[in-house]
């Protein structure tokens, strides 16, 4: 993650997206990027990340064909840890890599837990797309 969010950092990067490799799109990406960006630029114009997977479903109020993206508590309550959905697919401003980058060592703990506790830490305004275009697809892992 690191190394992907210095890169962001570094160069003219208005928004960027990090993803694992083991994911495959339900939707067209570009549109739905886009999409996302619009509205998150319309309705939370100083949104930080958006979470995109369809590990777990958008809980905290009602979803609607009209939206895409809902705001999400970065709070520890009811056995969720906070903003992220796990690490499959995210997008992030220019603006929350450089807070993330600032901050992200030394870590002591799983990437999207860590990033829980830092989006708290920093107040990163994290955002869930629903429904996914994201699906994490089976593979065995090469964890030793």
């Amino acid at each position: 993650m690191c190394k992907g969010v210095k890169d962001i950092v570094q160069n003219d990067y208005d928004y960027a997206v990090i993803m694992e490799d083991a994911v495959e799109f339900l939707t067209p990406v570009n549109e739905t990027i886009q999409r996302y960006i619009s509205e998150l630029n319309t309705f939370y114009p100083d949104w930080d990340i958006i979470f995109d997977s369809d590990w777990c479903s958008y809980k905290e109020g009602e979803v609607t064909s009209e939206r895409a993206v809902y705001p999400k508590n970065i709070q520890i309550n009811n056995n969720d840890h906070g903003g992220t959905r796990c690490a499959h697919f995210y997008l992030l401003t220019k603006q929350c890599a450089k807070k993330l980058y600032d901050n992200y060592l030394p870590f002591n703990n799983a990437p999207d837990w860590w990033m829980n506790d830092l989006f708290r830490k920093l107040n990163i305004k994290s955002f869930w797309a629903e429904p996914s275009m994201v699906h994490v697809y089976k593979h065995e892992s090469t964890a030793v």
